[in-house]
């Protein structure tokens, strides 16, 4: 087998005099089969005392995927995996006509699943569901579904395993919603906050849990922030005592 990869190197040279021109460059070969011994050819220029190498993570990527097929689901969109005491699931959100799938993989992800589509629960899911999110609190389970062109926030109870079928119940339209997308939540000084694009307004709303996702949160647009155009996925981060958001629009192709 033969495996095609992106080498990406980087090299700390010192060098013995600042007078000198160096010219730091090497030689490596693009396609190697695995387990195979290759030769880095250094083709520098100049005095250079020592030259260390580090092979920058995921620089060499070998990837093996299998196609699962068809299932339970229709219009996938959006996934949350989660462990329950040792065994996966994966809870995916129908876009058409709207709901949800379990996923069952057991003891370990590389299992193939049985999945069931659990339905719309009696239109309380969000038509047109989008982004979802499952977490777990103490010993129970809770998720949050949004979606739908109108806009709605729905919260899903399991009980003390995600093997349960959840009780749905639809909180309405909660922070100016429209058309939101993805949802992420996040934790911050002991509460919880969730966060999705609406499309159709470029806006993002804001939803304060307080200290669980069991709660009907308060909901806050905080309106088109950045020129915000067909606002599609984004992330939050926190670095350096801030939350940084950055937000994909594929409406005019910009972040």
């Amino acid at each position: 087998m033969r495996v095609i990869f992106a080498l990406i190197l980087s090299s700390f040279v010192y060098v013995s005099s600042f007078a000198q021109i160096i010219n730091s460059s090497f030689i490596v070969p693009d396609t190697v089969c695995v387990n195979q011994t290759f030769t880095i050819q250094n083709t520098s220029t100049g005095s250079i005392n020592s030259t260390y190498w580090n092979f920058c993570t995921s620089s060499v990527v070998l990837t093996q995927s299998v196609n699962l097929g068809t299932s339970a689901s229709s219009f996938p969109v959006f996934m949350s995996i989660n462990n329950d005491a040792g065994s996966y699931y994966a809870f995916v959100s129908h876009n058409f006509p709207g709901g949800m799938s379990r996923f069952d993989f057991g003891t370990s992800l590389n299992n193939i699943p049985t999945s069931i589509n659990l339905g719309n629960f009696g239109g309380q899911m969000p038509g047109n569901s989008e982004g979802i999110v499952i977490e777990q609190e103490g010993t129970n389970w809770y998720g949050v579904v949004v979606g739908g062109p109108i806009g709605t926030i729905a919260r899903m109870d399991f009980g003390t395993t995600l093997a349960n079928t959840p009780t749905v119940v639809s909180m309405g339209n909660i922070g100016t919603l429209s058309y939101p997308h993805r949802l992420k939540v996040i934790h911050a000084g002991g509460n919880k906050y969730g966060f999705t694009v609406n499309r159709n307004s470029n806006t993002i709303t804001r939803f304060d849990f307080g200290n669980s996702l069991s709660n009907i949160p308060t909901g806050t647009n905080l309106g088109n922030i950045g020129n915000m155009s067909g606002p599609n996925d984004f992330d939050i981060v926190y670095v350096n005592g801030n939350w940084h958001m950055f937000v994909t629009n594929d409406g005019n192709n910009t972040l």
